[in-house]
């Protein structure tokens, strides 16, 4: 883990990047639109959009990491755009009888809900300890990332992005997931099918629901 993109500066951004930044020797980059919000940090900076600069940056060979910080899910915005010039990914209504299965679902924009396990607010600096939740010391629910794998391949072709935990409160995945999720979509194999495509850790999760079409 040499290098790091971190991809937005607001608050969690410019959190991940002074916590990860300490004491290691690593590269550590912060991108966002937005000069103001990355002035100060002691880091490698760049003002541009965050899902372009991933598409022009990121290589296939690299053992670079990405953490995302940013309010959409960045692995579903990479990959559509690395996949305009062959396939369109034309996002799904949700339905409304997913709010009884999913825990906490909260719409975003269409095809698009987030999820959790918690109904509070987390603590920032959360060291996702295994088999309990910090704030309650109860063991949790269920795992995120593997709940959600089960249920969307009930239903959809589907994938999820495991978001593991680079420092407390701090998660991200290395670049080479979202490769393997490039590839496994650029075989078509999801054609004809709705798709889901999801980023979560144990706890939470952001899910777009989709169809992938043939340009």
């Amino acid at each position: 883990m040499k290098r790091i993109w971190i991809i937005g500066a607001g608050k969690f951004g410019r959190r991940a990047a002074l916590t990860l930044g300490q004491g290691a020797k690593r590269e550590i980059i912060i991108v966002d639109r937005d000069k103001e919000k990355i002035e100060g940090l002691n880091n490698i900076t760049m003002i541009q959009d965050g899902v372009d600069c991933l598409v022009e940056n990121l290589h296939r060979d690299t053992k670079d990491w990405v953490v995302p910080a940013v309010p959409f899910q960045l692995a579903y915005e990479w990959v559509r755009k690395k996949m305009a010039r062959d396939f369109f990914l034309a996002p799904i209504e949700i339905d409304p009888g997913w709010h009884k299965t999913l825990p906490n679902c909260i719409l975003g924009g269409i095809g698009q809900v987030f999820v959790s396990n918690a109904d509070f607010l987390c603590p920032d600096n959360c060291p996702e300890p295994k088999g309990y939740c910090t704030h309650t010391g109860l063991p949790r629910p269920r795992i995120m990332h593997r709940f959600l794998a089960e249920w969307g391949n009930k239903y959809f072709d589907t994938t999820v992005i495991r978001s593991r935990q680079l420092a407390p409160g701090v998660g991200g995945y290395p670049a080479r997931d979202i490769f393997i999720l490039l590839d496994h979509l650029r075989a078509g194999s999801g054609l004809g099918r709705q798709s889901m495509l999801a980023t979560a850790c144990s706890c939470h999760g952001v899910i777009n629901f989709f169809e992938l079409i043939a340009s």
